[in-house]
């Protein structure tokens, strides 16, 4: 397994919360100025558990970004 997943799973399980409650998902990023790849892990979470999820700044050397919960879902 890659360490991408792997951090993607220990993520999950460290927001401690139900799977109705969030989604995870990782994203490859193409920097514009150096042209490299590089992945990301993106996190959702419902708009009322928000506050009861904390959510990382970085994940086992990866960024986190908290993206917004889709409208009507």
């Amino acid at each position: 397994m890659s360490d991408i997943l792997q951090a993607a799973q220990t993520l999950i399980l460290r927001l401690n919360a139900p799977p109705q409650y969030h989604s995870v998902w990782v994203r490859t990023e193409v920097d514009p100025d150096s042209g490299k790849s590089r992945n990301v892990l993106c996190v959702s979470i419902r708009p009322e558990q928000v506050n009861k999820i904390k959510v990382p700044d970085k994940h086992m050397g990866y960024d986190v970004i908290k993206e917004p919960w889709p409208e009507g879902v």
